[in-house]
């Protein structure tokens, strides 16, 4: 259901926008192919972040809505192949545990592992990352790196 609702969001934005596949393509600078774009809407998958998010800058849409959706439609997609699963504070076993922390993991948008080494590579070339709140190294004019 909520991996439909987003599928449905995305085109709301696209028509609001104005924008077809291709010309989003082209105002992205060909980050996406008109084809990825169009793939994100069809609700069969549900779409990399990094393609959703792209997708709301294009159609100048809240990327922190799309966000939010895109966590709910890969928690209800996780909760489909795996219902039952038990809250954290209930279990009392390693692989109550275990199954608990996959929970929140889902929960949290279960970012896939190529896309969070990423985000990691870019915080850790900033040693001062936490200190000066940059998270882009180049971006700031007090990290070292």
């Amino acid at each position: 259901m909520n991996l439909k609702k987003l599928a449905t969001w995305l085109r709301v934005q696209r028509r609001a926008a104005g924008l077809t596949y291709q010309e989003m393509a082209e105002k992205s600078f060909y980050t996406f192919s008109a084809v990825t774009y169009s793939r994100a809407t069809t609700g069969e998958r549900i779409p990399r972040l990094p393609v959703v998010e792209a997708y709301a800058r294009v159609c100048d849409a809240s990327v922190k809505q799309a966000r939010r959706m895109w966590r709910a439609a890969r928690y209800a997609e996780h909760r489909q192949k795996h219902p039952g699963v038990p809250r954290l504070d209930r279990v009392y076993d390693r692989d109550g545990v275990i199954h608990a922390l996959q929970e929140l993991y889902y929960k949290a948008g279960a970012m896939p592992i190529d896309e969070m080494s990423v985000v990691l590579v870019v915080t850790a070339s900033c040693r001062t990352a936490l200190s000066c709140g940059c998270w882009l190294a180049k971006a700031c004019s007090t990290c070292p790196s």
